[in-house]
């Protein structure tokens, strides 16, 4: 159960965070501090130091990422948020490390055997299955976000 729940947790602080960085983007909010906040989310599912994951190329990310023994949910959302990432860094004019962020969420696809789904972001975004906004952010509040 306390696994159960830590994944639980991961997920939905991984989902908040892409969550928050679309809606900001969308009221043109700082782009670096959004860019932050999902590099820090990654981190934190990662249960790594989001300055030295972040760096690496894209297949020793995913090889450290699988040797952590990391859920393949939670590496779903980590590829989610890195193509988000990348997106954003490539509208911001960081075309090269947007391209390496791509390919860390490429390899990470391959490792863990799962193809990108971008059409899979909206109910990886609701984890918990919460059928109102009211129920999700209750179950939000009994996890908190990951990232705290």
């Amino acid at each position: 159960m306390l696994q159960q729940d830590y994944i639980l947790k991961m997920m939905l602080g991984l989902a908040m965070a892409i969550r928050e960085a679309i809606e900001n983007r969308r009221m043109g909010k700082d782009g670096q501090l959004e860019r932050f906040r999902l590099e820090e989310s990654i981190g934190v599912a990662a249960d790594m130091d989001p300055s030295v994951l972040l760096v690496l190329g894209p297949e020793s990310m995913a090889d450290i990422l699988l040797l952590g023994s990391l859920n393949d949910s939670v590496a779903e959302y980590i590829v989610h948020a890195l193509m988000l990432d990348s997106q954003y860094l490539r509208e911001d004019g960081f075309e090269d490390l947007g391209r390496l962020r791509e390919q860390q969420a490429i390899a990470i696809t391959e490792a863990f055997s799962f193809p990108y789904a971008p059409e899979r972001l909206e109910e990886l975004l609701n984890p918990t299955g919460a059928k109102s906004e009211r129920e999700r952010l209750e179950l939000e509040s009994q996890y908190g976000s990951s990232s705290s």
